[in-house]
């Protein structure tokens, strides 16, 4: 036999421990356009705890360098907002920008392997379809290739009134954030 080191039990245990947060984790990112802020409270409780397993085991979650860079990073968008000429704009980016921005550090330790990798593509691929199908519906109700009584029906008048005509954008609030979505959707597929 051959003698296990400190540092790969470590991992090994590690590893072991965020199997579960793993996978709240994944379920959390590949439903995230369907509950947006609860899904990024989920991903935030998750990555809390997964630091902190990870910190009862003598791991680091980021290297000193790295961690201080994002806190610095991080800090500098905080000031930048509270001097912004619209500060309203500004806050409102920044949570929608700093969220994504600490959610990038989590990705490399809560989905690690192999497989957990291929479970979070398969669900954010299956997670799309229906976002899809409603996308297709939405475009097919801002074109006028639909027969004039579908006209009258009250979700294809609200489409038809919704800005960017000829576009479809589903849930999300604009048609090239939709776009940005697909993206990592058809590359995952």
């Amino acid at each position: 036999k051959e003698p296990i080191n400190v540092g790969s039990k470590l991992n090994l245990q590690t590893s072991r421990q965020l199997g579960g947060l793993a996978l709240v984790f994944c379920i959390a990112v590949a439903t995230l356009p369907y509950g947006f802020y609860l899904n990024l409270l989920i991903i935030l409780i998750v990555a809390s705890v997964a630091r902190r397993q990870m910190a009862r085991s003598g791991q680091y979650w980021l290297d000193p360098l790295t961690r201080g860079c994002l806190i610095a990073v991080s800090i500098g968008m905080i000031l930048s907002t509270f001097t912004a000429i619209n500060r309203g704009e500004a806050a409102l980016q920044l949570a929608n920008f700093l969220p994504f921005f600490w959610l990038f550090t989590v990705i490399p330790f809560l989905v690690r392997s192999p497989p957990t990798q291929r479970l979070l593509a398969l669900w954010w691929i299956l997670s799309s379809i229906p976002i899809n199908l409603v996308a297709i519906a939405e475009y097919l109700a801002k074109s006028d290739r639909l027969p004039s009584f579908c006209y009258t029906l009250g979700f294809v008048q609200a489409w038809r009134d919704a800005p960017h005509i000829g576009r479809a954008m589903v849930m999300f609030d604009h048609p090239n954030t939709f776009a940005n979505y697909l993206i990592i959707i058809f590359g995952l597929s």
